[in-house]
């Protein structure tokens, strides 16, 4: 294996340098396509004060504090979001939601969102902090609220000639935010030093832990029903108690001398979910024992699972204002281990080599990219990607095609846990993607008027999905539960869908009156289709809509009211258990008091209506909190 990678290693990295001698691409105009770039002003322009509430107000992005992502129709898994180079996507979970809490809003320079990347099918987000300044500086900011909400972040910076560097800290809880989980934990601290003089050397090191203990769930939930009130708890005793925590950290080491860059980074993702409870069968019935007098009672046991996820890449090449390549090299490691509620004892571990040879080129509004990826159990595949965009004032049109693969997850291939079992025959996926992006901003006076319709279609063939198997009697025919009237489930499998697509889009409008006034509102449909079982593959509601008004009475008062609504949904691929649709609003008010000093108010879920998030997860209560943040 070894012998073999350092071959291809070696292929490749010839390649690069041939191609590298030809590559001598030159244009009049550098514009990209599908490329949306903030810089420090455009960041500081939009009253955001956390990364997550900047995200969700760029147009066709939505994201959540647990780190869900999407972006055309894409989800998590198929972006990545680096920071300063290093990916932040969480790798112990197949999902791999966003960990959000290691991003210091107030150090970040730069953002860039590229619909066509490299490293993965839906897009890219590239964060990038302070490397440079001259001054001692810093921030500090607390908060205090209901349910135990509170929390403190602060981080300082010094310039030193040709020498720059920042530390950060933070420190937050959440308590019984809904009736199923009592509290949570969240700290994350990072370093990041810097140096530029005939060339830019900088780096960091960042770590981060969630904590969070007794939640409890069921997948009994009524269908079309609405949660308990939040102040009612489940005291069920035959129902686990769930404690989790995940731990991060890693670093990164950004070189840059003229053209050429390189980067090495490093992540090291623990997760690891402990249940109390009592013992059950496999057909999930309770146990009971009974001692010498007679007396009945349940088993407890302690079980869970555990797994650990390390990520070494290293990426150099050459980076021009209208053309870049260069050399991937990822290596991944896991272990993880599993007990169960009838006290068995599994573990496992498992690695994985990938290599990527890329490149991308922009001339005259076109952008071309190419990939060749080996994959140390897949190959050799190469995927295209082409994006076109072109401004017409005021009216503006991107459009891209695009194919990639997109490679099992361990826990996919290799670690079954209560909702699946693993596959280790699993197949990557591949994407072929269409999205279509159309848009104006017009100025009217004092108003200025914003439209955007982007709609967007996947072709997914050997998609990754969850496959549902029931129980059967002798004959083979389904095992009715008499309670819900509904087949039983034997057990759950990842396999590959031989075909299956998803479409849909975003219409969005904007409205701003001299800046102290207006409304953005995204309407989203989603459509997916799983076209060998005819059904759906995606439990996510097909109608969604985000909104947000704003107002600014006064010259330093902000005042922002965000809705959110989604439609009724299924909660399983057989389209048998329907979700109610629900709705939330969430509120904030910032006063500038001094030219450093804010004063801040929040309230999310503000008419505290109860919804479920996913079958067995109920929504967030009414919470409230005031804070403050002094710059110095």
């Amino acid at each position: 294996m070894i012998k073999q990678i350092l071959a291809v290693t070696a292929v490749m990295a010839g390649v690069l340098l041939f191609w590298g001698s030809f590559s001598g691409i030159r244009a009049e105009e550098n514009q990209s396509a599908n490329v949306l770039i903030l810089k420090k002003a455009d960041i500081l322009a939009y009253d955001a004060t956390t990364i997550i509430e900047l995200i969700n107000m760029l147009p066709g992005i939505n994201t959540t504090d647990s780190g869900t992502l999407s972006i055309g129709g894409f989800s998590a898994s198929d972006i990545i979001v680096t920071l300063d180079g290093r990916p932040i996507n969480d790798q112990t979970i197949t999902a791999k939601y966003i960990n959000w809490g290691e991003v210091d809003y107030s150090t970040v320079s730069r953002i860039e969102i590229h619909k066509i990347s490299s490293r993965c099918s839906g897009g890219e987000i590239k964060i990038f902090t302070q490397r440079k300044g001259d001054t001692f500086g810093g921030r500090i900011k607390a908060w205090q609220g209901v349910r135990d909400h509170q929390g403190i972040d602060g981080s300082i910076n010094q310039g030193m000639g040709d020498y720059f560097v920042s530390a950060a800290h933070s420190w937050s809880t959440e308590g019984e935010h809904h009736h199923n989980n009592n509290d949570e934990e969240h700290t994350a601290s990072s370093l990041k030093m810097a140096m530029k003089k005939a060339f830019a050397l900088s780096g960091s090191f960042a770590f981060s832990r969630d904590e969070g203990g007794s939640a409890i769930y069921s997948y009994d939930t009524p269908e079309k029903s609405r949660p308990a009130d939040c102040d009612d708890y489940y005291p069920d005793p035959t129902k686990a108690r769930y404690q989790k925590k995940r731990e991060s950290y890693g670093g990164v080491i950004n070189f840059e001398n003229g053209n050429f860059f390189s980067e090495l980074f490093m992540n090291n993702h623990l997760k690891e979910n402990h249940a109390t409870g009592v013992k059950k069968d496999a057909n999930g019935n309770v146990i009971y024992e009974t001692d010498e007098q007679g007396n009945v009672s349940t088993i407890p046991f302690l079980g869970g699972n555990e797994a650990e996820v390390m990520e070494y890449g290293a990426k150099f090449g050459i980076s021009k204002k209208v053309y870049e390549y260069g050399l991937r090299s990822i290596i991944t490691k896991a272990d993880f281990s599993k007990t169960s509620t009838q006290g068995e004892a599994t573990t496992g571990d498992a690695d994985e080599y990938l290599l990527d040879l890329y490149g991308s080129t922009h001339w005259k509004g076109f952008a071309v990219s190419a990939n060749l990826f080996y994959h140390d159990d897949y190959g050799l595949d190469a995927f295209p990607k082409l994006a076109y965009s072109y401004q017409f004032k005021p009216y503006y049109l991107d459009i891209s095609l695009t194919a990639t693969k997109k490679y099992p997850s361990f826990f996919q291939k290799y670690f079954s846990t209560s909702s699946a079992r693993a596959n280790p025959e699993l197949d990557p996926q591949t994407n072929v993607c269409l999205t279509f992006k159309i848009g104006g901003e017009h100025q009217i006076g004092n108003s200025r008027i914003g439209w955007q319709l982007a709609p967007f279609f996947n072709k997914a063939y050997d998609r990754f999905y969850t496959h549902t198997y029931f129980q059967v009697d002798e004959n083979g025919d389904p095992v009715v539960d008499p309670e819900t009237g509904k087949n039983k489930v034997d057990y759950k499998e990842y396999e590959n869908l031989d075909e299956s697509y998803w479409t849909g889009g975003d219409v969005i409008l904007t409205y701003d009156y001299d800046g102290w006034a207006g409304v953005d509102l995204r309407f989203t449909y989603e459509y997916t289709r799983d076209e060998v079982h005819n059904s759906s593959f995606s439990y996510t509601a097909p109608y969604k809509f985000k909104g947000r008004l704003y107002l600014k009475p006064l010259k330093n008062l902000n005042l922002q009211l965000w809705s959110t609504y989604y439609s009724n949904r299924y909660a399983d691929q057989e389209e048998t258990y329907k979700m109610l649709w629900y709705y939330y609003l969430d509120f904030k008010a910032t006063y500038k008091a001094m030219e450093k000093v804010d004063l801040f108010f929040e309230v999310k879920n503000l008419t505290d209506f109860d919804y479920y998030v996913y079958r067995g997860y109920p929504g967030n209560c009414r919470r409230w909190w005031v804070g403050l943040e002094i710059g110095f």
